[in-house]
């Protein structure tokens, strides 16, 4: 899961969104509410202009963290879309 998160975060920084789309989404596969690589797809996402998205993959994780956990994502990530709603 963390080398997956290395890959994104590294492919954001080279610009290479499409490479940071999938590795971002591999970890989220291992591990759905890993905050971080949720983070990293929404920066993804958001770099493409594929704000929807976006924001669509922010309310899914909202939903499924305050189902199993019961927790709201953190401040951070919820800046990460906040000019979006």
């Amino acid at each position: 899961m963390h080398a997956f998160q290395i890959i994104a975060r590294e492919s954001l920084a080279r610009c290479d969104y499409e490479l940071a789309l999938e590795a971002s989404e591999a970890a989220l596969d291992l591990e759905p509410i890993y905050e971080s690589a949720l983070g990293l797809f929404i920066r993804a996402e958001r770099q493409q202009g594929n704000n929807a998205a976006a924001l669509r993959a922010f309310e899914h994780y909202r939903t499924k963290l305050m189902d199993e956990v019961g927790i709201a994502p953190s401040d951070s990530l919820r800046q990460l879309i906040a000019d979006l709603w």
